[in-house]
């Protein structure tokens, strides 16, 4: 059976971005007319390279690697563009699911959000459903989609749309995510869990880039080439049964601002990179921080800073 690789995009990108393209240039409006707006502007924009180049992190550069050692075809969910494959051309862009950030899709929209609304309408194609279309187009493939909770809600109903005999080819990895599924959706979510970054995992990592770690491990271990979802969650169990669970540290609560001057104060040590920043706090300053939110705090300091990097 072959693979596809699904993933969702990343905040990092490895162009430049331009002001048309962030979402906080957006005017206030409905769900409609900031679609319209940003399809527009999309439209406009010249495309920088594949996508594939386009999205850096590591999260991103995980899937990839899935996507490479099983021979697979790869796909990004981008909350600016919908479904791409990473070799469609697109432009550097900046809009996303974190509440927390200045481009934050929803945040311009004046009658309330929904990721699900915002899903279809985004499409560069007519289809609302394209993951869907993917799973249907491709009967012969096994479906690997790693989601974060917050890209679960915005193509829940995308994959519900399928019948159960495709439904049946889809496997979801991520973290805290059965709790945001319906009942055919969490009977597809593999049992990955903390033990992949425990001290016997060969694939420790934050947070961020759990489903795209836990991605790479199920088709690195071969564990892919099982048929049901059966079978896949035992492998999967199996795999994990000698792994420890991580050691829980207990990090100080802080505010933002708190948080900004530690950054401020810290800038030249963490020679004003974001990805070291946010591993100063945690590991050196000891303190709790999500990576949404460190990533909005980050942005603000380096406006007084010279010399951001990513």
């Amino acid at each position: 059976m072959s693979v596809i690789v699904v993933t969702t995009c990343s905040d990092t990108k490895r162009f430049p971005v331009a002001p048309e393209l962030r979402a906080r240039e957006l005017r206030a409006g409905n769900l409609g007319e900031l679609l319209e707006q940003w399809r527009s502007r999309r439209e406009k924009a010249q495309p920088i390279a594949e996508a594939r180049r386009v999205y850096g992190g590591r999260s991103f550069q995980e899937a990839d690697k899935a996507s490479q050692a099983g021979h697979a075809d790869f796909y990004i969910i981008s909350a600016g563009y919908g479904l791409v494959s990473a070799s469609d051309q697109i432009a550097s862009y900046s809009a996303t699911l974190v509440p927390a950030s200045e481009d934050f899709v929803g945040r311009s929209i004046s009658s309330g959000f929904s990721h699900e609304d915002w899903w279809s309408g985004i499409q560069s194609t007519e289809s609302p459903t394209p993951l869907a279309d993917l799973v249907r187009a491709t009967p012969a493939a096994l479906i690997l989609i790693g989601l974060s909770s917050r890209y679960l809600p915005m193509v829940r109903s995308d994959l519900n749309s399928l019948p159960e005999r495709d439904l049946a080819r889809v496997r979801i990895v991520g973290l805290g995510l059965a709790k945001l599924a319906d009942d055919r959706l969490r009977s597809l979510i593999l049992p990955y869990d903390g033990r992949l970054d425990g001290p016997d995992s060969p694939i420790r990592g934050t947070r961020s880039d759990f489903a795209s770690r836990a991605l790479r491990h199920f088709v690195d271990s071969g564990l892919a080439k099982r048929g049901s979802i059966r079978e896949h969650s035992n492998a999967v169990l199996a795999a994990l049964s000698s792994w420890r669970d991580p050691v829980v540290h207990v990090r100080q609560t802080k505010t933002d601002d708190e948080i900004m001057r530690v950054i401020e104060k810290n800038w030249n040590r963490i020679e004003g990179k974001s990805g070291r920043g946010l591993r100063y706090l945690r590991d050196v300053e000891n303190i709790a921080c999500e990576q949404g939110r460190f990533a909005g705090l980050f942005r603000r300091v380096a406006r007084v800073c010279p010399n951001e990097k990513s």
